[in-house]
């Protein structure tokens, strides 16, 4: 597979959400959470993986999910799957090899106080010769590029952050409706992205 789908949830509420497709497993997790929007993206990311898999003409509620070093996989199924979100973007990726996806939410008020945790020394230097907007952007690529990396190894973020130049995954710049940018990645290779309407996984 090729493809990283990805939905928007900037409209979506609770109540729009149909928990009769959602697995008792996913509620109880989702129902830990107090904010609303937290929520929401734990929801939609089970009926988005749902989603995907039927469209491999595999049944979700047929598996069982279990977890190896702190990565959720399906239990006798030969995928791997990934998923990430950030504000109103939910995405996931699915592959027959270990795989890592990311989304994130370009913030172009945000001061930058984890350049040494995210970047390496080059990186950093390439930084500071930038201005402006090209500083945000280059943060949140490089900051994309490694969370997939690390995601795909399992490891999610580490001490290591900064000492890792990933360089060969594409980035794609993505909006929501209203307007807000975000950057998502994924380890495959030439990837395409595939917008699902909540009406698609919701049935």
């Amino acid at each position: 597979m090729d493809k990283v789908y990805y939905l928007d949830i900037t409209n979506i509420n609770l109540e729009d959400i149909n928990l009769s497709l959602v697995s008792n497993e996913r509620i109880e997790k989702a129902n830990k959470y107090k904010d609303e929007v937290k929520k929401i993206q734990s929801l939609i990311s089970y009926l988005l993986l749902r989603y995907v898999f039927k469209e491999l003409d595999i049944n979700l509620n047929e598996y069982e999910f279990s977890y190896q070093n702190n990565k959720p996989y399906i239990k006798d199924l030969n995928y791997h799957f990934n998923i990430t979100h950030s504000k109103n973007i939910v995405a996931i990726v699915v592959g027959d090899k270990e795989v890592g996806v990311d989304v994130e939410f370009i913030d172009y008020e945000r001061k930058l106080n984890s350049l040494n945790y995210v970047l390496s020394n080059v990186e950093l230097s390439i930084y500071n010769q930038l201005t402006g907007n090209e500083k945000q952007e280059f943060f949140y690529r490089k900051w994309t590029t490694k969370e997939a990396y690390f995601k795909m190894k399992g490891i999610g973020l580490s001490k290591t952050f900064n000492s890792c130049m990933v360089l060969d995954y594409e980035v794609y710049k993505i909006h929501d409706i209203n307007n807000k940018p975000y950057y998502i990645t994924s380890t495959l290779p030439n990837f395409k992205l595939v917008n699902v309407e909540f009406n698609l996984i919701n049935e």
